[in-house]
């Protein structure tokens, strides 16, 4: 007994910083809900009644006290069947348009917890605890029951494939992690604590798959009960919560409320980029296959340009435009692509010839200036980059335009 209290300590130990940083990450997801009082209230009471059950479970495992979680229906098979359920109507009070099967797999754990426990909770209360006597804890837990429902080695297979899920589920979210930090529009500030935290759970199912590889392993150091594991899954299905959501509706393109979000902060924030370059430009003429978030981006982008000229820099490149604006270098080029039927430096190079001929037409002084000083003054690395697509855009080289030029400004005073 006192082993298993042993191990119980150590695996609440290692849950306890996950719950932590859980919590963290949970209130900056809250936060961008505030204008949907109801949703935050179900966030909120669905954390706390996890956490409850997890403190009332750590202080009855770990011998500091009698209480046991099945007070008040907060045992963790009770807590796996409502959970779910409950982050369902979240998910329908953030898009009505959410397909009640996409989230069928949340259900998983609850699916397997009700087959796994039923004929326990069918049992009498003197059978329980014969039953607990004759086996102990951890073979009834671990082995279906005693072996009543499902037999031991199926349990096993069972919690394999059901880690493997996850497991596999933690290394999409992994690879998708940009979802979050643009949803929450803190990415400097959560960075750290966000590493700290998917490293974390990610330990947790290296820790239960060693768990159930070495299940006849008589090491404290691994989960050897069923009951546990479970526990440890609903910590990490849980807090993988938000990521789930914004993974799935943003890869999509159902993601309104990434959205709502963009619109809420630039509305906040007169003299943000996004809000200062989309104004005058809203008549620009977009292609018509382009949706209609794909038209506001490229009229932030198209303003963006225009206004700062951040291609006059001959290190200019796409990353720039995400880093100013939070929109994707692959976002950026696929709507350039899709209105003005050429690649970003395609677009880049024409802006900066457009802008060239300007400066020439504007400034006399440039029509003095060597191929060279022109091509470095408007963003060309090359004098030849600029040559061909000066010669390409306007059918003339950079000389026989400037000569025009001179030639329609001697026309128009009388020298001709």
């Amino acid at each position: 007994m006192i082993s298993l209290k042993i191990e119980y300590f150590s695996l609440y130990l290692l849950i306890s910083p996950v719950v932590i940083l859980g919590a963290l990450i949970t209130y900056s997801f809250i936060r961008n809900f505030q204008g949907n009082r109801s949703m935050a209230f179900l966030l909120g009471s669905l954390f706390f009644t996890i956490t409850f059950v997890y403190l009332i479970d750590g202080v009855s495992l770990i011998g500091f006290g009698d209480l046991y979680p099945h007070i008040l229906l907060t045992s963790i098979p009770i807590s796996l069947c409502i959970n779910p359920l409950i982050y369902l109507i979240v998910l329908r009070s953030i898009n009505k348009e959410v397909k009640y099967f996409e989230v069928v797999l949340h259900f998983i754990p609850a699916l397997f917890t009700l087959i796994n426990f039923t004929p326990f909770w069918l049992l009498s209360g003197p059978s329980k605890l014969a039953l607990f006597d004759q086996l102990g804890p951890i073979e009834v837990l671990s082995s279906g029951v005693g072996g009543l429902m499902v037999p031991g080695k199926w349990v096993i297979v069972l919690r394999f494939f059901l880690l493997l899920f996850y497991f596999l589920l933690l290394l999409r979210i992994l690879m998708k992690y940009r979802i979050f930090f643009k949803a929450n529009y803190n990415p400097k500030r959560l960075v750290c604590s966000f590493f700290v935290y998917l490293s974390l759970k990610l330990l947790i199912v290296i820790y239960l798959a060693v768990g159930v590889v070495l299940i006849d392993v008589p090491l404290l150091i691994f989960v050897t009960n069923y009951r546990i594991v479970v526990s440890l899954l609903l910590m990490v299905y849980f807090f993988l919560r938000p990521e789930i959501l914004y993974s799935n509706y943003w890869h999509k393109g159902l993601s309104k409320l990434a959205v709502e979000i963009e619109e809420i902060d630039t509305s906040k924030n007169p003299d943000s980029p996004k809000q200062v370059f989309s104004i005058g430009y809203s008549s620009l003429e977009t292609n018509s296959d382009l949706s209609s978030q794909e038209k506001k981006r490229l009229i932030i982008i198209s303003g963006y340009l225009e206004e700062t000229r951040p291609y006059l820099d001959q290190k200019f490149s796409a990353k720039k435009i995400e880093e100013d604006l939070n929109i994707s270098s692959k976002n950026i080029g696929n709507i350039i692509k899709k209105n003005f039927k050429m690649n970003f430096n395609q677009y880049v190079n024409k802006l900066r010839i457009e802008y060239a001929l300007s400066q020439l037409e504007s400034y006399p002084k440039w029509r003095a200036y060597t191929i060279e000083a022109l091509a470095n003054n408007v963003g060309f690395n090359s004098a030849n980059s600029f040559y061909a697509y000066f010669k390409e855009y306007t059918g003339m080289t950079p000389r026989e335009y400037i000569l025009k030029l001179e030639l329609a400004k001697m026309g128009s005073d009388g020298q001709l």
